[in-house]
């Protein structure tokens, strides 16, 4: 983390939609209201036409959970953030690529990700939301990337 800068000013400047996408204002047609009690906020990354998006969005829905939905091609998470929520997920970075998707396979990363360094590889992320797997759900407890609903019970539990 870079001195001087807390996890929540981060997540301060993600959790308003003004700061991080081209609508203003915008919620998703279901997105639950409600905050739930000493639950922080949080924020699903997806991209509309995504199966997995949608899956994981009816998922939080149907629970109830209270989230902020951000197009991640529209406002990518910066650099700063990104870095911050690899190294939050205990994941490798090669998880948050979107393998299977296009920008994946026109810019070579298969044979390129092996020669980069992690900060090359988290600005590729960055400049390119298709290339970040989804949907990235982001708490200040949680960091999940794609949508497996055990995964989700697990960090979220069953009801939420």
């Amino acid at each position: 983390m870079t001195a001087g800068v807390q996890e929540s000013d981060i997540f301060a400047r993600c959790s308003t939609f003004a700061a991080c996408t081209s609508e203003p204002g915008a919620v998703s047609k279901r997105q639950h209201p409600k905050t739930r009690k000493k639950q922080a906020p949080m924020i699903v990354f997806q991209y509309p036409n995504c199966n997995s998006c949608k899956k994981a969005l009816r998922w939080l829905n149907d629970r109830d959970i209270a989230f902020e939905s951000i197009h991640i091609v529209d406002a990518p998470p910066t650099e700063l953030q990104l870095s911050e929520w690899i190294s939050r997920s205990g994941l490798p970075i090669q998880r948050f690529f979107n393998t299977s998707g296009m920008s994946y396979r026109k810019g070579g990363f298969k044979e390129r990700l092996p020669t980069m360094s992690t900060a090359e590889k988290v600005a590729e992320l960055c400049a390119d939301g298709k290339l970040i797997k989804r949907p990235l759900l982001i708490s200040d407890s949680t960091v999940l990337v794609g949508f497996k609903e055990k995964e989700y019970i697990a960090a979220l539990g069953e009801t939420a």
